[in-house]
């Protein structure tokens, strides 16, 4: 199915934390908060979602049909506390989790998936709370990414369902 661009932004008192998130996952995508599968692979005729770790078990040894690379979920998480360069990485890692809970199977061959993020130095803040929240704000671009998407080319998007 069809993904794109997703963005979200959660704040806090004064702290500020948001992710931008381009999305061509192998897995299936969910929307963590809704607890509903929005992207995947998509049987037509039956208008259903199929699971893509059943059909990749199914193929068990010939996996190099999915195996070929060419996906990826890259984002950025940007937020005005102050942070080193260790911190940050800490909040990229913990950020890490947005795509767990939102992409499955994750981070498999398949994908490029990465996570930057930075950091303008504003409001003192604490990483923990930030990763935490950047995890969050990642679930939610990951999911705007499948919503604001529009088919091309015979791919459907989730607004096509």
């Amino acid at each position: 199915m069809k993904s794109g661009l997703g963005s979200a932004t959660i704040k806090a008192g004064d702290l500020v934390v948001s992710a931008l998130t381009i999305c061509n996952a192998f897995g299936d995508i969910f929307d963590f908060e809704k607890h509903i599968q929005i992207a995947g692979c998509y049987d037509r005729i039956n208008r259903e979602f199929m699971n893509t770790i059943e059909i990749y078990k199914d193929m068990n040894s010939d996996y190099s049909a999915f195996n070929q690379g060419k996906n990826t979920t890259i984002s950025v998480v940007a937020t005005n506390g102050i942070f080193d360069k260790a911190e940050c990485m800490k909040i990229s890692s913990m950020a890490h989790n947005g795509y767990a809970n939102s992409i499955f199977p994750v981070h498999t061959l398949s994908d490029g998936d990465t996570i930057f993020t930075l950091a303008t130095g504003e409001v003192k803040s604490d990483v923990s709370l930030v990763g935490a929240l950047a995890s969050q704000v990642v679930e939610r671009a990951v999911a705007n990414s499948i919503y604001s998407s529009k088919s091309i080319g015979g791919f459907l998007a989730n607004i096509d369902l």
